[in-house]
C-alpha cells in the first residue's frame, strides 16, 4: 500500500494527515520555537560594541533549534555559488550580524510550562538530538577524522522531524508512545501504523525540504541503514566473533568506513541512552561504539559517559531531565513521562490533528486472479465504494478518493497514478496526489489550465473518460497541450470523478512501460463511478 495520502483536495476541508506527503506539507513550513533565554543572549551579543563572531557562534551551537534556523538562512545565500554550509561558524560568518539578528527576529521564544507534557518532550528531544551531535564530534576529533563540523550538524539535525512532531502533533505522538510502553509493540510498526511513515522518513524530507546538507539526508536514509541482521553482525563483529570473516568481515567493514555511520551510530546510542542507558540495546551500541573507535568497553564507557555530561551541561531546560541526569540514576521501571494528562490531552483535542489512519487497509498482496493484482482487495474496495449510505464507512470524501487510489494501486496493480483537483470556475486543475512517479518527475508538480474543447477540457467538464493509445494517438494527439505531453507516458488513462453535476477531481494512470490492458481499463471506470457515486454522500 502506498505511504502518501491525500491531504487536501477542491472544496473539502476536511483532511486525512496520514502519509509521508502529509507530513511533510503540514510540517515543512511550521514553526519550531528556541528558548527564550537562547534569544535574549543572541540579542545582547548582537547589540554589544565588544562581541565576536565567535561568541554568536558559541551561543548559537548550545541552542538546537537556533542552529536549525541559521543553518537555513545560511544555506540560502549559499545557494547562488552551488556550496554547503560545512558548520555553524561558517553560518554565522555567512550571515554576519545583520543575518543573525534577521534570524532572531523570526524566531519565537519558549518559556517552559512545566505542566506540558508536549513541550517537555519537544525539548527531550531536542536534548537527544544535541547528545548525538556531541557524541559524533568527540568520536571523530579522536580518531583525527575529517567533516568533524558537517558530521556535528548532520548529527543534530538527524531527529528534526521528532522535533516536529511532538510540538506540531503531540495526539499522534502520545498514541505512538502508549503502543509503544503500553502494548510493547515495534516502534517502527507503530509508526507506520500511526504516521503512515516512519519518523525517520519524515525527519529526511523535511532536511531536503529545508535544503540541509547532503550528508544530513544521507545518514537519515533508510537505504544506508543495516537491517536487523546486520546489525546483528556488526554487533557479532564488534565483540570479536570469530565465525565473521572473509568477504563478510569486507562488508562489515564496508558499511562502518562510510562517511554516515557515526552519524547513525551516534543517534543511535543517544536515542536508545534517552529510554535508559542498562537496556540491552543501549549496551549493544556500547559494544559497536567500542568497536568502531577500537577501545575498551571501559575506555568507551567513560567517554560516552563524559560527552553525555558535556552535552547536559551545554544544552539545558529548567524541570527536563538531561541525559547525564538520567545517567546518574540506577536502573528502574519507572517509565519516562510520555503520556499527557487529561486536563492537557483535552486542551490539545482541538488545537492539533487527531490520529487518523485509512479507513481500509490491504488484506493480503498475493495475487489472486491474473487479471487482477489482488482480487479480494479489490472486491472489499469496490463493495464500500458502492455501499448505501446507512452502510457506509466513510466519514469524509477524502477518504472515498483515498480508498478508489487505494483499489487502483493494490487491487489493479496500477504502476503510476496522479489525482487533480477540478476548480471548474478557474478551469484549472491542481496536483494532488501521485504514486510511482519519480521524486523529480514533471507529474509531480504538474497544475494547468484546460480549455474547454481540448483533451481535458472534455473529460474535465462531463463525466467522462479517455484512453490514449496508438490506435487513439492520431485523434487525441492535436488535442493534448504541449504541457500534458510532457507528462504522460506513451499510454495513459484520464477519468473524471463527480459529485453528482459537479467535477471534483480527474485520475491520471499508466503502467509506466507497458500498454493497459481491457481489463485494466474497464475496472478503473468501475471503481472511478463507484467513487463519483460514493461522494453523493457527502
Amino acid at each position: 500500500m502506498t505511504e502518501r495520502i491525500i491531504t487536501t483536495f477542491e472544496d473539502d476541508q476536511d483532511h486525512i494527515l496520514y502519509g509521508l506527503d502529509a507530513w511533510i506539507e503540514y510540517l515543512s513550513d511550521k514553526h519550531l520555537p528556541a528558548r527564550a533565554s537562547s534569544i535574549k543572549r543572541i540579542n545582547k551579543l548582537i547589540h554589544s560594541d565588544r562581541s565576536t563572531i565567535q561568541q554568536l557562534a558559541m551561543v548559537i551551537k548550545k541552542d538546537p533549534v537556533l542552529t536549525l534556523y541559521v543553518v537555513r538562512a545560511a544555506q540560502l545565500k549559499h545557494n547562488d555559488n552551488k556550496t554547503e554550509v560545512k558548520s555553524i561558524l561558517h553560518a554565522v560568518t555567512s550571515l554576519g550580524y545583520d543575518g543573525i539578528e534577521g534570524v532572531a527576529r523570526e524566531l519565537k521564544p519558549m518559556s517552559l510550562n512545566p505542566t506540558s507534557v508536549q513541550q517537555k518532550r519537544f525539548l527531550h528531544a531536542i536534548a537527544t538530538s544535541h547528545h548525538a551531535a556531541y557524541q559524533v564530534q568527540e568520536w571523530m576529533q579522536l580518531k583525527s577524522l575529517p567533516l568533524i563540523d558537517e558530521s556535528y550538524l548532520a548529527a543534530l539535525f538527524y531527529s528534526v522531524g521528532f522535533w516536529a512532531l511532538w510540538l506540531h502533533a503531540p495526539l499522534h505522538m502520545q498514541e505512538i508512545q502508549l503502543r509503544i510502553h503500553e502494548r510493547n509493540e515495534p516502534p517502527m510498526q507503530v509508526e507506520k501504523d500511526i504516521l503512515g511513515c516512519s519518523m525517520q522518513m519524515i525527519s529526511q524530507h523535511l532536511s531536503k525540504t529545508w535544503q540541509l546538507s547532503e550528508l544530513t539526508q544521507q545518514a537519515q536514509d533508510h537505504s544506508t541503514s543495516p537491517s536487523y541482521e546486520v546489525f546483528k553482525k556488526l554487533h557479532r563483529r564488534a565483540v570479536k566473533d570469530v565465525n565473521i570473516g572473509g568477504q563478510e568481515l569486507r562488508k562489515l567493514n564496508h558499511i562502518t568506513q562510510q562517511k554516515y555511520f557515526p552519524i547513525k551510530l551516534a543517534n543511535w546510542i543517544a536515542l536508545t541512552a534517552a529510554r535508559g542507558w542498562y537496556s540491552e540495546n543501549t549496551l549493544r551500541n556500547i559494544d559497536l561504539i567500542s568497536d568502531y573507535l577500537d577501545i575498551t568497553i571501559e575506555q568507551t564507557m567513560a567517554l560516552v559517559h563524559s560527552t553525555c555530561g558535556k552535552s547536559s551541561r551545554d544544552y539545558f531546560a529548567p524541570g527536563i531531565m538531561s541525559p547525564a541526569c538520567q545517567l546518574l540514576f540506577n536502573p528502574s521501571d519507572i517509565e519516562v513521562h510520555y503520556k499527557m494528562g487529561v486536563k492537557e490531552l483535552a486542551s490539545k483535542l482541538n488545537q492539533y490533528p487527531a490520529p487518523e489512519v485509512p479507513m481500509i487497509k490491504p488484506i493480503d498482496l498475493s495475487i489472486s486472479d491474473d487479471l487482477y493484482y489482488n482480487m479480494d482487495f479489490y472486491l472489499l474496495i469496490e463493495s464500500h465504494l458502492r455501499a448505501s449510505p446507512k452502510k457506509s464507512k466513510f466519514k469524509k470524501a477524502t477518504q472515498v478518493l483515498l480508498a478508489l487510489l487505494q483499489g487502483l494501486e493494490v487491487g489493479l496493480g496500477v504502476r503510476r497514478l496522479a489525482l487533480f483537483s477540478i476548480n471548474a470556475t478557474q478551469q484549472s486543475l491542481k496536483h494532488i496526489q501521485s504514486i510511482g512517479f519519480t521524486e523529480d518527475h514533471p507529474m509531480k508538480n504538474f497544475n494547468t489550465h484546460y480549455h474547454p474543447e481540448g483533451l481535458l477540457g472534455n473529460i474535465c467538464t462531463k463525466q467522462n473518460y479517455t484512453v490514449y493509445d496508438r490506435l487513439s494517438q492520431k485523434k487525441l494527439l492535436p488535442k493534448m497541450g504541449i504541457d500534458l505531453r510532457s507528462v504522460c507516458a506513451k499510454d495513459f488513462m484520464l477519468i473524471s470523478i463527480f459529485k453528482v453535476n459537479k467535477p471534483i477531481a480527474l485520475v491520471y494512470l499508466d503502467m509506466q512501460d507497458q500498454a493497459i490492458t481491457n481489463f485494466i481499463r474497464e475496472r478503473c471506470r468501475h471503481l472511478c463511478y463507484s467513487s463519483s457515486l460514493a461522494l453523493e454522500n457527502f
